[in-house]
């Protein structure tokens, strides 16, 4: 009678009519109970390599099965860290090739993979313009507040983002000017491309980085142009011959356009001006 009676209780709770498990339980007719599956520990399926540049913000998501509810990587290259959500990131101060240990773990065990980080050198910086400082001291330049001037075309070598613009400067007299990077239409100054901030001029060269840093794609021609929008500031020497003219725009300015037009030739024949951008 008893054997009767389990046969028909254990009947009773295997009909699915009677007796649904949750997810992730089990029907255990023999105890009459759904009991909880045993787990799986997680099983990691991001990529097994990554690529960073020195300079640049790196990030890598560790990914896995079963519902992680922790990560770990280790080593990792300074100053690279892991949180708790499994992201990697931060922004590499040097090259390096490392094996990194990634662990995923829940209640059910901890999954593991290896991931293959190469943290590689970005790109050189690279001027573009007359680099070469002025050395003949006659004939300087006498550049009137709002006059645009400057020097080009000059040939990008490659392709790059601008970062920031150089100029020699004569005699300042206490001037603040702008600089600026123009785009190269039909052999004189077009489209302004980048530019500082306005800044006090020193004697000999200045250096500013520019406010936005946008790319110019290599074989594209750039000018190297500044405007003083106040003072008399005296602009650079001649020097050698084979460099480009120092060029000029007539125009009461107090900021560079977005295109420049009007453009002159500075009377002095093969003026140079020391002026170049630097790229990276």
């Amino acid at each position: 009678m008893k054997s009767l009676a389990l046969s028909l209780l254990a009947l009773l709770f295997s009909s699915s009519a009677f007796a649904q498990c949750a997810s992730g339980y089990t029907q255990n007719n023999s105890v009459f109970a759904c009991q909880q599956n045993a787990g799986s520990a997680p099983v990691i399926n991001s990529p097994t390599t990554a690529t960073g540049t020195v300079g640049t913000a790196f990030s890598y998501q560790i990914t896995a099965t079963n519902s992680p509810t922790s990560f770990t990587a280790s080593p990792l290259p300074s100053p690279l860290t892991v949180n708790s959500s499994g992201l990697i990131s931060g922004t590499p101060t040097a090259t390096s090739s490392t094996t990194v240990a990634l662990g995923a773990t829940n209640a059910s065990g901890t999954g593991t993979q290896n991931l293959a980080l190469t943290i590689s050198a970005g790109p050189s910086n690279f001027n573009v313009g007359y680099v070469i400082t002025p050395t003949n001291t006659a004939g300087t330049i006498n550049d009137t507040a709002g006059t645009v001037a400057g020097s080009g075309p000059f040939t990008m070598s490659a392709t790059g983002a601008v970062q920031s613009i150089s100029m020699y400067i004569g005699v300042p007299a206490g001037a603040s000017e702008y600089f600026g990077v123009f785009a190269d239409n039909a052999g004189a100054p077009g489209a302004l491309i980048a530019q500082t901030t306005l800044h006090a001029m020193v004697a000999g060269w200045n250096t500013f980085s520019t406010a936005t840093n946008p790319t110019v794609n290599s074989g594209s021609k750039i000018w190297i142009m500044k405007l003083p929008p106040t003072g008399t500031p005296l602009g650079s020497s001649p020097s050698d011959t084979t460099s480009a003219n120092y060029t000029w725009i007539d125009g009461a300015r107090t900021v560079f356009p977005s295109t420049l037009t009007g453009i002159g030739q500075h009377p002095y024949t093969n003026l140079t001006f020391g002026a170049y951008a630097t790229f990276h």
